[in-house]
């Protein structure tokens, strides 16, 4: 079996079709593949799922602060023995 990879450099729209090629190759129904922020749409992991492969998946980035030069969420450490609740 042959597995394609894609010509391009948007790749949100590849992610069920090359797991779904992986699945032919391993021979296996129920398989997890893990993705980063740029790899999937919400379309995508729904085609997953529907065909048994389970997604792992970063949580998104839903503020755009940082696109407006202020500091993000992961910008801050928690402490609690320095600051208890």
């Amino acid at each position: 079996m042959r597995v394609c990879v894609p010509n391009g450099t948007d790749d949100r729209a590849q992610l069920a079709n090359m797991t779904t090629q992986a699945q032919a190759v391993l021979n296996k129904a129920d398989i997890t593949v893990v993705t980063d922020r740029s790899d999937y749409s919400g379309e995508e992991i729904k085609a997953c799922n529907e065909v048994g492969i389970k997604a792992w998946l970063l949580k998104p980035q839903t503020s755009s602060n940082q696109a407006r030069g202020y500091f993000g969420n992961r910008d801050f450490i928690y402490h609690p023995k320095d600051h208890p609740m």
